[in-house]
């Protein structure tokens, strides 16, 4: 529903939902407009695509869809239901439906498919088991990325069947970042099905036994070959696999994406296969073979496990590999607690490895210090937490050693860098034609040093305040994004000895000292006219 009718709704109805109208209910300050404060969603997802090569986000127009039990129960922070959604800058702020409550025993079951031009596209399954502020990556492979190869074939006699085996590389055209990968595919095809095939112009390739023989024999080694490509750099996650109709939540990693592109045989393309039909079978090659790997296919209630051969009976053919680490995985696991000696909104990232090295998935946090955090779905094995050093404003974070993903409470510790200090940010954010009503965001926001190309740092804004650890007199940019464009509003972390903000700025901005000793900053900004129509105002 659009936003006007959501606020009608709650402004009758939810007692609490709303503030004073004249009064700031975080800062106390006195008001004479209507201060709307989005904390009546109670789950907001961040969504982000990412160039599975680069590890980057993809800044290129892409489209959402979500399906499954809870698809359409995921809504813009204007209240809609969308068949999908349309992203321009890699990152999309939803929420959901504030009628749905979601717990460990009422989860938020979706997926969701994200396609970019230019790259293929990609899924995954989400479990949901508690609100608060959530986030779903998606690993999207570039095309040009996959490696290109000529997969050769030789003829196998074994009781009488005549089959043609492909499984030997010829050739590769290998990317610098492709992985060792401890598996192969193989393709086969008997005697009577390869009879069958036609060329691109309708014509049999043989018309008999003797045929063929004579034609492989003349030319051996360049025979047939099969076209293929395929892209192997993905990172693992957490997902849902169905296996012998049991749905399970596991830790997943895609081995492979490909496609057969075509086929070669005598230097004729094949055109139709005329009803023969070809089987790809994979096989482990180094190590212990995985308990559960082999193809699988998308489904809006996970992936479904489809065993280590498949049948082909035309091309192109596109196929995804993958193996589910085979954990006992708990629901809601061990609680991971932050906890600092300043006020200050954070987002940490965490690199989860097994005790063997297995990197098994990417934790985000996000909250005000301090903050306690229970994991969701995730496997029961001891396991080592690599916190990564990309937020300047704190020293880095020891590695944390667990015994158990799915039991006790640990405690980090984050300290501050020398030379920070803490400030206070209230933003209320205005429409340029309808100055009457204000909005105090609780949504997902970035910062970073002003003129720099320095990694933006997640700063999820509550009810308009972020609690800020900042380095005095610098110039800061804050953003929003707010579907397909980002509101950005700049300020300076320099003030006259009173506390007052010396500068003059596009957004009001005045400032004062609090008696914790941090300095508050108000900003007044003014949405883009754009933003303030989708909101109906």
């Amino acid at each position: 529903m659009a936003i006007a009718t959501l606020l009608a709704i709650l402004l009758g109805s939810c007692d609490g939902l709303f503030q004073n109208p004249l009064k700031d209910k975080e800062t106390g300050e006195n008001i004479n407009l209507l201060i709307v404060d989005f904390n009546f969603f109670r789950t907001h997802i961040t969504v982000n695509l990412f160039d599975a090569t680069t590890q980057r986000r993809i800044e290129l127009p892409a489209t959402l869809t979500f399906s499954g039990r809870n698809g359409k129960d995921i809504v813009t922070y204007s209240g809609l239901k969308k068949p999908f959604h349309e992203m321009l800058l890699g990152q999309l702020e939803l929420t959901v439906d504030p009628n749905v409550q979601v717990s460990g025993s009422n989860p938020l079951e979706f997926a969701v498919t994200a396609q970019v031009e230019g790259y293929n596209s990609m899924s995954k399954t989400e479990t949901i088991q508690s609100e608060g502020k959530k986030m779903v990556n998606l690993f999207l492979a570039k095309k040009t990325d996959g490696t290109g190869t000529q997969v050769g074939g030789g003829v196998d006699v074994g009781n009488g069947d005549t089959t043609i085996v492909f499984g030997i590389a010829q050739g590769p055209r290998l990317k610098s970042t492709t992985l060792a990968k401890p598996f192969n595919l193989k393709y086969s095809l008997s005697l009577n099905d390869f009879l069958k095939l036609k060329d691109t112009q309708g014509h049999l390739l043989f018309n008999s036994s003797n045929e063929f023989f004579d034609a492989f024999n003349a030319n051996k080694e360049n025979f047939l070959y099969l076209h293929t490509i395929s892209f192997n750099n993905y990172p693992a996650w957490p997902d849902v696999i169905i296996k012998d109709e049991i749905s399970r939540n596991i830790i997943l990693q895609i081995l492979q994406t490909g496609s057969v592109e075509y086929m070669s045989v005598g230097g004729k393309k094949v055109g139709d296969f005329n009803g023969a039909v070809m089987k790809a079978i994979c096989e482990w090659t180094i190590g212990k073979e995985p308990d559960t790997w082999g193809f699988a296919e998308f489904s809006s209630s996970g992936w479904l496990y489809g065993g280590k051969e498949k049948t082909i009976q035309a091309l192109p053919w596109s196929y995804t590999l993958l193996r589910a680490y085979d954990y006992t995985t708990c629901s809601l696991g061990a609680t991971i607690s932050f906890g600092a000696s300043f006020k200050s909104s954070f987002t940490i990232t965490a690199d989860v490895y097994d005790l063997q090295g297995n990197h098994l998935f990417v934790e985000n946090f996000t909250g005000n210090f301090p903050a306690s955090f229970v994991l969701e779905n995730v496997p029961a094995v001891p396991a080592k937490l690599v916190f990564r050093n990309n937020n300047p404003s704190f020293k880095p974070i020891p590695d944390l050693q667990i015994s158990s993903l799915c039991s006790g409470t640990h405690q980090v510790n984050v300290l501050a860098q020398d030379g920070f200090a803490g400030y206070q940010i209230v933003l209320k954010a205005f429409c340029e034609k309808n100055q009457t009503v204000a909005i105090a965001p609780t949504y997902s926001g970035e910062y970073r040093f002003a003129g720099t190309q320095n990694v933006w740092q997640g700063g999820f804004m509550q009810g308009g305040v972020l609690d800020l650890l900042g380095k005095p007199d610098q110039k800061y940019e804050y953003r929003l994004l707010w579907e397909k464009e980002w509101e950005i509003t700049t300020f300076t972390t320099t003030f006259n000895p009173d506390g007052s903000y010396p500068f003059t700025s596009d957004s009001k901005i005045s400032s004062e000292k609090l008696s914790d000793g941090r300095t508050r900053i108000n900003i007044s900004h003014i949405f883009k006219q754009k933003v303030c129509d989708t909101m109906n105002w």
